[in-house]
């Protein structure tokens, strides 16, 4: 049933591309979206078969001159579904750039969606795109409205449960002596682990907002300003008498942090104390495979993908199959991100057996 599937997905994030896929099937639209709305970033998990349209769309200015989605964060708090002629009029329709330049072309005139606030600021934005008509789209707002307190409850369920494994995943770097946070894309940290408290004491102010040294606070500002663009990860030097480095990666691109705001880990490294674990941990920290953990020990390591598939005897895309799995499972899509935060939690003089 529909509604299992979506209770489903509350336990496993991943599955939201499917029921966005069968929302979309039932109701006869060509896809559905979940996105994550703050005031600094915009997420989305889209079904299979608009996937490459979303993205294609999310490169556009058009992003800005969303009519339909500012007029519904506008609308009067409404715990249903509207459809486009409850935002715009048809004469809209007809000239507004969003319809005329995507949305039409695109099959997409015809949508219906809902907000679900889960605090005063954020807000998940559910729409499918693409129904039959606007008799059709008016006809479905029922049945969607039925639906509606299922995905509400499932998508909360998803943030609760994502938070308390970054809170495990905090504590548990904790236990072995890494000092380690999670921020928002304003800078203000959403959880720490005692010895990033203990250890930045100072640095932390009003609501949690990082303030580090001028030098070392312009590097964050930098570094935040790139999180939702191509930055790679950065290593910032809190010149406070000592040698600490604050690695900052961003987190981009997993279906589970769409339910968080969640934007870089912060993991605190002392050269004075380098008395951390190898990157075996991140088997346990976020459940890798033990195959998994040995390539991303190897990609720590310096070694490319050819050369770990030669070295464990497997094929280079069952590599690169397991290295997806790990991007997937740490929040981070990219290569130079990934080696940045096992490199920060890795010993420097450690050798990686492959077998």
């Amino acid at each position: 049933m529909l509604v299992d599937d979506i209770y489903e997905a509350a336990v496993l994030p991943e599955r939201w591309g499917a029921v966005l896929d069968r929302l979309s099937r039932e109701f006869r639209a060509r896809g559905g979206m979940l996105i994550r709305a703050t005031p600094t970033s915009q997420r989305s998990i889209c079904s299979p078969a608009i996937e490459a349209t979303v993205r294609l769309f999310e490169q556009t200015d058009l992003v800005g001159q969303n009519v339909r989605v500012e007029r519904l964060v506008a609308h009067p708090p409404h715990p249903g579904f509207l459809t486009d002629l409850d935002l715009v009029t048809l004469d809209e329709i007809e000239t507004l750039p969003i319809y005329t330049r995507w949305l039409t072309p695109h099959d997409c005139t015809v949508g219906a969606a809902t907000l679900i606030h889960d605090s005063p600021s954020n807000a998940l934005l559910l729409s499918l795109e693409g129904l039959p008509g606007h008799d059709e789209a008016r006809h479905s707002i029922p049945a969607l409205d039925a639906l509606r307190p299922h995905i509400a409850r499932s998508a909360m369920l998803s943030a609760r449960f994502h938070f308390e494994r970054m809170r495990s995943a905090m504590e548990a770097l904790g236990t072995v002596g890494m000092a380690s946070a999670v921020v928002d894309g304003r800078g203000h940290i959403q959880m720490a682990n005692a010895g990033f408290e203990a250890e930045m004491t100072g640095f932390v102010g009003t609501r949690g907002l990082l303030r580090l040294p001028p030098a070392a606070q312009a590097q964050f500002d930098v570094g935040l300003a790139q999180l939702q663009g191509p930055g790679a990860s950065l290593g910032i030097r809190l010149a406070d008498g000592g040698f600490r480095v604050l690695h900052m990666v961003p987190v981009r691109g997993d279906a589970r942090d769409i339910f968080t705001n969640v934007a870089a880990f912060l993991i605190l490294v002392d050269p004075a104390r380098r008395s951390t674990p190898g990157t075996g941990l991140l088997q346990s920290l976020f459940d890798l495979s033990p195959a998994e953990a040995r390539i991303a020990d190897a990609l720590v390591a310096g070694r490319t993908l050819k050369e770990i598939a030669t070295a464990t005897g497997i094929s280079l895309e069952t590599v690169r199959a397991h290295l997806k799995s790990i991007f997937a499972k740490t929040g981070i899509n990219r290569q130079i991100d990934l080696v940045a935060m096992l490199g920060a939690m890795a010993r420097p003089e450690q050798d990686v057996p492959m077998s």
